[in-house]
């Protein structure tokens, strides 16, 4: 009776101990590709445009997306044309709230076709009488003074020399393009944003000053449920 009691003992107080509750939980990683249509107003050479594009990238966890992008000048100044596009990382602060933030930054290259006013004072010295060409028939070069020489053109007869011409040419650059974003969380696989950054542009020499400029974006991300 003893031994048995003794047996019993430890096994009853054992029963009546609590359970320990195990620290090891199980959640879903919502991980994936994601899609985002994004559109930008954005300053360029001297005034303001509009950049459309798209990108996407396979995201881990709500949290860190990989991926690329392709964007397009669809709104700007006269005589002004841009594409870029390029590798794309972004990071999320708070990818389980209904409010999330973001980092995020394209870097890459792209092409732009510039136009540029050139004047035509460096032609003054052709200019004769009002900005007309000088034009002196089979004779010109023998005399300076006004002659006409069996009805050919005199000096006077010149054509308009216009006063300036537009040159449009096409510059290469590589681009950076960050940006600090806020998502609403709409549903598990619709997300709305919109953000601000700066578009820096190099290897474009002193073209690079006329295409860089600051961004404000808005966009959807439709992603992993």
């Amino acid at each position: 009776m003893v031994a048995f009691g003794g047996f019993l003992g430890p096994a009853t107080a054992s029963a009546q101990e609590p359970a320990v509750a195990s620290p090891l939980t199980v959640e879903r990683i919502h991980s994936g590709f994601v899609v985002a249509p994004d559109l930008k107003l954005t300053s360029i050479d001297g005034d303001s445009g509009t950049v459309a594009g798209l990108y996407g990238g396979f995201i881990t966890d709500r949290r860190l997306l990989v991926g690329a992008g392709a964007y397009w000048l669809t709104g700007g100044p006269g005589g002004v044309d841009m594409a870029y596009g390029g590798g794309l990382v972004e990071w999320f602060a708070n990818p389980g709230g209904r409010v999330d933030f973001s980092v995020r930054s394209l870097f890459g290259f792209g092409r732009a076709t510039l136009a540029s006013t050139v004047e035509t004072t460096a032609f003054d010295a052709f200019h004769r009488h009002g900005g007309r060409l000088p034009y002196g028939g089979p004779g010109h070069g023998r005399h300076w003074d006004r002659w006409s020489h069996k009805g050919h053109p005199t000096w006077s007869d010149g054509f308009e020399w216009p006063s300036s011409f537009t040159l449009r040419y096409r510059e290469d650059f590589l681009i950076a393009d960050p940006q600090l974003s806020v998502h609403l969380n709409v549903t598990d696989w619709l997300r709305i944003g919109g953000g601000a950054g700066y578009r820096f542009v190099g290897y474009a020499g002193s073209e690079g000053d006329r295409l860089r400029g600051f961004t404000a974006s808005v966009g959807l991300q439709l992603g992993p449920p």
